[in-house]
């Protein structure tokens, strides 16, 4: 049976935090298990909306930044089973619902809840500190979604060479640039999503 990993651009650009090792490793680790075009037992979904917040965060970076990114971003989503999930109007009307369930998650964090019961997922991965409350961790579980913030305490290789290499490419210009990606990922909860 196929496991569906939710993960959001939180995740994505966590596996450059340069402020978090064990963040940096978590998200890494978390995308590096995804399993490669083809393969079916591990697969990876996100939304249109995550993905245009990665591009928005990566275009804020200096141009040199920006294009070592990019050669792995392209080599992630052509080697790994990736699945862009379009959002649906159902989508909406559920994180409506949700919201006034519980007060304590933002509109985008049950959005994403939103999407992941829809779609099946098994986990749900993100930094996002109000997923993480114990309500929304409770609800999930109760809908067999099993929320989980990324953390390692070693790295991770990915296990396709070419992608391990343009990983550690980009990684090497994010350091060189001393540029946080996560502080460039333009949302509202982004203030917390570092922090352990």
């Amino acid at each position: 049976m196929t496991k569906r990993v939710f993960f959001d651009a939180s995740v994505h650009l966590g596996q450059f935090c340069l402020s978090s090792d064990e963040v940096r490793f978590g998200c890494k680790a978390s995308q590096a298990s995804l399993y490669r075009k083809g393969e079916d037992e591990c697969v990876g979904l996100w939304t249109d909306n995550e993905n245009g917040r990665v591009d928005n965060a990566i275009w804020s970076l200096p141009r040199e930044v920006q294009d070592t990114f990019y050669p792995f971003m392209d080599r992630f989503y052509s080697m790994k089973q990736i699945n862009q999930v379009p959002l649906e109007r159902q989508d909406v009307e559920s994180a409506i619902k949700l919201l006034d369930q519980h007060s304590s998650i933002s509109f985008q964090s049950a959005y994403t809840c939103a999407v992941a019961l829809r779609i099946g997922a098994a986990e749900l991965h993100s930094l996002y500190q109000d997923l993480h409350s114990e309500s929304i961790v409770q609800f999930m579980r109760s809908k067999d979604v099993l929320i989980k913030k990324p953390s390692e305490v070693d790295e991770r290789s990915f296990p396709e060479p070419e992608l391990e290499a343009t990983y550690q490419d980009a990684l090497s210009h994010f350091k060189k640039a001393h540029v946080d990606v996560l502080d460039f990922l333009n949302d509202d909860r982004n203030s917390s999503s570092k922090k352990n």
